[in-house]
């Protein structure tokens, strides 16, 4: 099973990103989604699981929800968008990823890459794909999910 991931696109996808996004069998987006139709587009190469991000607003607000919980090829995967603040900070959804047990969350919100296996879990940001913070790289990220093997990559766009 390959999972494209993809963050904050803010309403724009680099034009990149769809050739890094062909052949999954799903697509993540860890919120600040930016529009409808980046989900339109999206759903042309597979199916979304999207969240909602903290710049996300009305009508994407009213479907889209702060996590979501999916197991897919027997791996638990976390979607959500603020996991981690600016400065590293742990926000209370922690307490959440605790009880949960998932063996993956995927992120996004810092804008920045994250790839980390901590306590038993798979921590996974393929940062910003839209509009970029000074500093970063825009990316896409792969999961692929194999006899509950986790393996992943991030493609740099520039």
């Amino acid at each position: 099973m390959k999972i494209g991931v993809i963050s904050d696109t803010h309403g724009h996808i680099h034009p990149g990103a769809f050739d890094c996004l062909k052949g999954v069998d799903l697509i993540l987006h860890a919120g600040d989604v930016g529009s409808d139709s980046v989900l339109v587009e999206l759903e042309t190469l597979a199916p979304v699981k999207a969240v909602s991000g903290n710049t996300d607003s009305f009508p994407l607000t009213s479907r889209l929800k702060e996590k979501e919980i999916i197991t897919v090829a027997g791996i638990k995967l976390y979607l959500t968008h603020r996991f981690i603040e600016r400065g590293l900070t742990l926000p209370p959804v922690m307490n959440d990823i605790h009880r949960e047990k998932p063996d993956i969350v995927v992120f996004g919100h810092t804008h920045q890459q994250h790839a980390e296996q901590l306590y038993g879990i798979f921590f996974f940001n393929p940062g910003a794909v839209g509009y970029r913070r000074p500093g970063t790289r825009t990316g896409v990220g792969l999961l692929k999910l194999e006899n509950g093997k986790i393996s992943h990559k991030i493609f740099y766009l520039e």
